[in-house]
């Protein structure tokens, strides 16, 4: 099991890297007391047609459990909170 200090570093610098991105809209760490998982968490929010390759090569560099929800309507760009796990 990861250390909750390195985990929380892991995540933030994924946020960091990912704030800098055009298509990124939002990006949130979650300290594992606000989240129903129990588990430091990334939230990325993001705008287009698909989430951006360097969005998910960040994710997966950091090595973390990825879950993608995506809503919008036909012909509007989509909305993607893209989520990684620790722990």
């Amino acid at each position: 099991m990861m250390c909750q200090a390195h985990g929380r570093d892991t995540l933030q610098r994924v946020a960091r890297q990912c704030a800098t991105y055009s298509e990124v809209v939002a990006v949130d760490v979650l300290a594992p007391a606000q989240t129903p998982s129990s588990r430091w968490t990334v939230e990325i929010v993001v705008e287009g047609k698909s989430v951006p390759p360097r969005v998910l090569a960040a994710v997966a560099v950091a090595d973390v459990t990825l879950d993608v929800g995506a809503s919008g309507t036909r012909g509007e760009p989509m909305h993607a909170v893209v989520v990684g796990h620790l722990g």
